[in-house]
């Protein structure tokens, strides 16, 4: 069955045995060298799926080894790390195909093998691409890549985590003090994005009918009154050119409200509220993004939101 692998075992040795490379052109060195690196990689390919069949069939105790790894240093001579990276690889090779196919046909080095299947490993969509690249690419730029996707996969990883975190701790709070209805939320980027646009679109609704009308109010009584409509228009609360209802009282910033993204108002920076365009453009209420988080909170020495507003919002709520 293997009679084959011997001849080409002969064959080779008494080839390079009889080499004499100082008769050779420069060309016809490079060509062999060519060759010889191909038969370098076939080989290792080959010792590669045949240290993990022994790694399985314990064959390595007869002898009296520890592991499979301390065998194969023992069988070739090199040191017990390289034997665990050659197992290592051939173990994750299982789960990439490509990669296991370009390495076995002598494409690949174990070098850029180990470096693809590592990062594959956290990124397997990433595999053709580090294919390609090994390919075409010197071995410091493919490891510059596949640093690339291990780092974005880590990044990815904390991302989820911390927005798994946020979901868990999510909340509405809201209290009663002073005559006026306070709230504070924290929510996951997406939710607040979700609330916050059509927060900020009706605002801006309510702060073109004010200029229209000579009022000029804080963006902050816009988003609370935009805030008070989506929670109790009998209509389609997210439709812009509907007419919001008249406030029961003049609201303020005892609510919710920001585009996601959107600068706090205590930002020094933001818009003038006296402008002819929107104030809202850029804010609306009063809420921040931290730590992957939007937060919204009220403040008690600008609120004039009454409790009827906020109660036929939220239900009747505890204190």
């Amino acid at each position: 069955m293997f009679e084959g692998v011997f001849q080409a075992e002969k064959l080779l040795a008494d080839t390079v045995a009889d080499l004499e490379a100082g008769v050779l052109t420069g060309d016809d060195a490079t060509r062999l060298l060519r060759t010889f690196v191909h038969i370098e990689r076939l080989a290792v390919a080959g010792k590669a799926k045949l240290a993990r069949r022994i790694d399985e069939s314990n064959v390595w105790r007869r002898s009296g080894h520890k592991s499979a790894a301390t065998f194969l240093a023992d069988q070739s001579g090199e040191s017990l790390g390289q034997s665990i990276a050659l197992l290592d690889t051939a173990e994750q090779l299982t789960s990439l195909p490509d990669t296991a196919h370009a390495f076995a046909h002598g494409e690949l080095s174990l070098t850029q093998t180990k470096e693809i299947v590592s990062a594959a490993a956290a990124n397997p969509a990433a595999e053709d691409r580090l294919l390609r690249q090994a390919r075409h690419q010197p071995l410091h730029s493919l490891k510059q890549a596949c640093r690339a996707v291990k780092n974005a996969a880590g990044s990815q990883e904390e991302d989820q985590a911390r927005y798994r975190r946020v979901h868990q701790s999510r909340y509405w709070r809201e209290w009663t003090e002073g005559g006026a209805v306070h709230g504070q939320y924290l929510l996951t980027p997406d939710a607040g994005a979700a609330a916050h646009a059509q927060i900020k679109t009706l605002a801006n609704h309510y702060f073109q009918r004010a200029r229209a009308e000579g009022r000029h109010e804080p963006p902050e009584a816009y988003a609370a009154d935009a805030f008070v409509h989506l929670l109790t228009a009998a209509h389609d609360p997210t439709d812009p050119s509907a007419t919001p209802p008249p406030a029961t009282a003049p609201p303020a910033a005892a609510t919710l409200g920001a585009a996601a993204g959107a600068r706090s108002l205590n930002d020094p920076t933001r818009e003038d509220t006296t402008a002819t365009e929107s104030p809202l453009s850029g804010t609306a209420g009063t809420a921040d993004k931290d730590h992957g988080a939007i937060h919204g909170f009220g403040d008690s020495s600008r609120s004039t939101e009454t409790p009827t507003d906020c109660r036929r919002a939220w239900g009747d709520a505890g204190d």
